[in-house]
């Protein structure tokens, strides 16, 4: 191994004894290993981040939460790449615990600001600009901590202990602070990935709430009596920072109002996505009609969702929530399979039937809703197109898009409804196809849905060949040598069974991909492979024995003998001329 990280090792040991196996075992992955180089390597990487916490372990360049326990590494500000023989010269490193950020508020409150605030003569521009930076900072932290956006406030020991002079430049830092703050909480992305975010739930309905809350709690602290009292004062010294926030107050109260609407348009789907998931662990239920009586309206309301929705109208957003939709239904269909499935093939015929035809039923709905909504697009947009004729580039619509001039004049600098791929022309109807059932945004439902049928098959194939135990032990066939070829070929048959339960994972519904194929995939070839072998031997063996039989009843009786296998396309295949007579 490297001698840099073998170094770094050495200083996680000493403050981590018990998670040196963790970090190893955690750099063994490629990936994993490029952020350690990276730090070691690159001059813009100044951080290397090492978090603890449990046992779970975290590496990162840029920032990581607060954990248990961490350590910082820290480049000295004139080193770029790292090297070997000077690694211990030019890399600092820093424990870092829950109770830092307390640790360091303590210090302030009660060492730094009593000081500055007995001896004045102390408090210099730089120092409280320092001091209140720092203030900042720490209040950020432990809002972060808390999963909560805090707008930092001034020390206000200090400022009422300053000249004017040196209170203004940090009213006006603390208001470009705010500006920085109150942008990086409005963002938002979708597509990030939440560690703990709950696969039963609509991600997209969750993202909006979690904004919701943002905003909220950014107006309560901004209509605060502090901070309206900073911004009031800015405002009476004719101060341009005061003004411009005035302005960004009022975005962010259109924003909430977007953010409330998008929610409005999808919370009508929450109630039949709970009962998709509740239905799922359900007994003696008839899945079919059930699933059909849920998902029916949840494709519905998808259907009124893009054709009122200014936001979900547009391809780009459409699709995404379509993915999420979709994932679900597969997680339905995954708590109705349950795990270990191999175990008990017999159970597991039976909920790999209800999970795949809970995805066809979502399939089969979204088909004929995606026939009616792209006959209505289609209709809108040719009904678009003969107003522009007549009107001459003038158009009056009632339809989700309002006048493009109209809102970008009501929408600030943090809407979302605004933006549009397609660049509505005076708020026509935008062109909206809904996608095809290979579209990307299917990917995880069609992947789902073909692995359930391998494993279907699978369950199947182990179903029937674990009726010729029974054949072989009972001397089912009538003849010594051909139950001994019967009793080999189901050990041949459990053998690779084992061995295919071995190499692939527990979960064979896995299919997340990382660009090789997975240990299902490469191991199902095979087992298939085998499988056409053994039932080319099973066709053979009962061929002998229907040239044994003197009469149909015996045909019969061996068919029922042979019942499972007898009945596999490969056998009857092989079988095809004695069937045929035997029918």
């Amino acid at each position: 191994m490297e001698d840099r990280i073998k170094w770094i090792e050495g200083k996680l040991n000493l403050s981590l004894p018990n998670k040196l196996d963790l970090f190893k075992n955690y750099i063994s992955d490629k990936s994993n290993r490029d952020v350690v180089l990276d730090f070691l390597n690159n001059e813009d990487q100044r951080r290397l981040y090492i978090g603890c916490d449990y046992e779970d372990i975290q590496v990162s360049n840029n920032s990581l939460p607060l954990l248990d326990k961490s350590i910082v590494l820290v480049k000295d500000a004139t080193v770029g790449r790292i090297r070997k023989e000077t690694i211990e010269d030019t890399v600092t490193v820093y424990d870092v615990s829950r109770e830092t950020v307390q640790q360091v508020e303590g210090i302030l409150d009660r060492v730094f600001v009593p000081l500055l605030v007995q001896d004045e003569t102390t408090a210099t521009e730089k120092t409280l600009e320092t001091l209140h930076r720092l203030a900042s900072l720490l209040q950020i932290t432990a809002g972060n901590e808390k999963g909560d956006v805090i707008i930092p406030v001034p020390l206000i020991e200090i400022i009422l202990n300053s000249d004017v002079s040196n209170v203004i430049p940090i009213l006006e830092s603390t208001i470009i602070q705010w500006t920085k703050q109150i942008k990086a909480a409005v963002r938002v992305d979708f597509e990030a990935t939440v560690k703990l975010n709950n696969p039963q739930q609509l991600h997209e309905f969750n993202v909006w709430q979690d904004r919701k809350n943002r905003l909220n709690s950014i107006l309560t602290q901004i209509n605060g009596p502090l901070a309206s009292q900073i911004l009031n004062e800015l405002h009476n010294a004719g101060n341009v920072y005061a003004k411009s926030f005035f302005a960004i107050v009022e975005d962010i109260k259109q924003a909430l109002h977007e953010t409330h609407e998008n929610m409005t348009y999808l919370k009508p789907l929450l109630p039949y996505l709970d009962e998709l998931m509740r239905s799922s662990e359900g007994v003696g239920v008839d899945h079919h009609t059930h699933h059909r009586q849920t998902i029916l309206p949840l494709t519905t309301s998808l259907d009124l969702i893009w054709r009122h929705s200014r936001f979900y109208h547009e391809p780009r957003n459409f699709k995404r929530l379509l993915r999420h939709i979709s994932a679900l239904v597969v997680t339905a269909a995954e708590r109705m399979i349950g795990a270990d499935i191999l175990r008990d093939p017999a159970r597991a015929h039976l909920n790999l039937r209800n999970a795949l035809k809970l995805c066809a039923v979502f399939r089969g709905c979204y088909l004929d809703c995606r026939e009616k909504a792209n006959e209505y697009n289609s209709a809108k947009v040719e009904e678009t197109k003969g107003s522009l004729q007549t009107n001459k580039g003038f158009v009056m619509v009632t339809g989700p898009f309002i006048s493009v001039h109209k809102r970008q004049k009501h929408c600030g600098m943090f809407s979302v409804n605004n933006l549009n791929d397609n660049k509505n022309v005076a708020g026509v109807w935008a062109n909206s196809p809904w996608p095809a059932r290979n579209a990307p945004c299917f990917n995880t439902l069609n992947s789902f849905m073909e692995r359930a049928n391998d494993v279907l098959d699978l369950v199947q194939t182990a179903h029937h060949f674990k009726k010729l135990e029974c054949v072989a032990r009972i001397g089912g066939v009538g003849q010594g040598g051909l139950d001994i070829i019967v009793s080999e070929i189901y050990e041949k048959f459990q053998s690779a069974m084992n061995h295919f339960m071995h190499v692939t994972d527990t979960n064979v519904l896995n299919i997340k991909k990382s660009g090789a194929p997975t240990p299902f995939e490469q191991e199902f070839f095979s087992f298939r492979s085998l499988i056409r072998d053994l039932e080319a031997q099973m066709a053979h063996v009962m061929r002998i024995c229907f040239d044994r039989c003197v009469n149909t009843s015996d045909n019969i009786r061996l068919l029922e003998v042979f019942s499972g296998i007898s009945g596999r396309e490969s056998v009857q295949d092989n079988l095809g001329d004695k069937l045929n007579s035997i029918y």
